[in-house]
């Protein structure tokens, strides 16, 4: 990336500074994620491979290969209900100068809340057999 800006492809506008709590939001969207996939890992030792297909599929779905605007009728449903697509906007969209909507961070704040909930609940109920799993 900084190279693509020394040779002048991206500029560096004040946009450029919403990556700063784009990565914090990241970070603690991914903090919850991770603590309940670790738990799910040590008890389903085959949902490494399982998760390994399905992170395929999920790229396949998301905007990396192909244009979210190319979507039409239906399959745009496919963009709007994608959180991977928001999370690659808000880190994607400063990094390229573009500013990113506010709508973007209200939903994976939304998440963030509740995969914090969510993983707060699933901690409470399985870390205490953690233990007898490994």
């Amino acid at each position: 990336y900084i190279i693509i800006v020394f040779l002048g492809i991206v500029d560096i506008n004040i946009n450029t500074f919403l990556i700063i709590p784009s990565v914090v939001l990241f970070f603690l969207l991914s903090i919850p994620l991770i603590s309940m996939l670790s738990i799910i890992y040590i008890r389903y030792r085959d949902f490494q491979k399982l998760m390994a297909s399905a992170i395929i599929i999920l790229l396949l779905l998301s905007p990396i290969f192909w244009q979210p605007d190319r979507m039409t009728g239906w399959r745009a449903s496919i963009v709007d209900f994608n959180p991977i697509y928001y999370v690659l906007e808000m880190i994607r969209g400063p990094l390229l100068g573009n500013a990113v909507p506010i709508t973007y961070y209200i939903v994976l704040s939304i998440l963030t809340a509740f995969l914090w909930l969510f993983g707060g609940l699933f901690y409470r109920r399985y870390h205490r057999f953690i233990i007898y799993w490994t």
